[in-house]
């Protein structure tokens, strides 16, 4: 049987603390994950445009793979932490720097 809305937030929100216990702090996580982005990129990036390229990954496995709730319910995660990041962003330093740019 489909699940509502709430019941799929109540099985991201037990993920995301499964995953914790597993991966540890999302924030220490998602923070690293931005520095190994940088180096790469070589542009400085925030833990929360981190999440999101987390979440835009998941995205494109819903886009191109067969049907997958893990996808969704991931990329419904990544951007509950996106946000989590995003707004201790803006209180510590005035918001995430946004440097990357939209391909049209």
């Amino acid at each position: 049987m489909a699940r509502t809305p709430s019941e799929v937030l109540e099985k991201v929100k037990t993920t995301i603390a499964d995953r914790g216990c597993q991966h540890g702090n999302y924030v220490e996580n998602l923070n690293n994950t931005a520095d190994l982005q940088s180096s790469f990129l070589g542009q400085r990036l925030q833990g929360s445009q981190a999440a999101i390229l987390s979440a835009l990954l998941k995205v494109s496995r819903i886009a191109c793979g067969s049907y997958n709730i893990d996808d969704y319910e991931d990329a419904i995660g990544y951007f509950a932490i996106a946000a989590a990041l995003a707004e201790a962003e803006e209180e510590r330093t005035g918001g995430p720097k946004q440097g990357l740019r939209v391909l049209r």
